[in-house]
């Protein structure tokens, strides 16, 4: 197990495991107690990193609530700007932002008065292209991928 807490690769622990002698079923055995256990961990690290980001998230909306705070007292005593030792306050004007109101009407709208400001992003809809090809389609530069993998229950 040293191998795995040292993150070793895939390889290297295959090799290690490759010098124990013995049939098949005991060597399967110990790759899928390996195989487990690193997943375990990889959850763990899941977990863990899940729990991190709330953290950071927990952080970020303090901060901006206590920016959104000083600001509103700002603007009531009338200081929209001053000087401390330490930092300079101001209350600046923002670049102008889009608002749409309603998305689809405004779809709409724009298809006809205003085509170059909308985007059209075109996917492969790799269901009906399966169900196509499974179907006999004949399509060019797209195929049919089979391929195998191992179950460990």
């Amino acid at each position: 197990m040293n191998l795995l807490e040292e993150g070793a690769d895939g390889e290297a622990v295959g090799n290690a495991l490759a010098d124990i002698s013995g049939e098949i079923e005991e060597k399967a055995d110990g790759y899928a107690k390996i195989i487990f256990e690193l997943n375990g961990e990889a959850e763990k690290i899941k977990a863990e990193k899940d729990r991190l980001y709330a953290r950071e998230q927990a952080f970020k909306n303090n901060a901006k609530a206590m920016k959104e705070r000083l600001e509103e007292a700002m603007t009531r005593c009338g200081k929209p700007k001053f000087k401390t030792e330490l930092f300079s306050f101001n209350i600046q004007k923002n670049a102008p932002s889009v608002v749409i109101e309603d998305e689809d009407r405004f779809r709409t709208w724009a298809e006809i008065n205003m085509p170059e400001v909308l985007r059209h992003k075109v996917e492969v809809d790799k269901k009906q292209l399966s169900d196509a090809l499974k179907n006999g389609a004949a399509v060019e530069y797209a195929g049919l991928k089979y391929s195998e993998s191992l179950r460990i229950r």
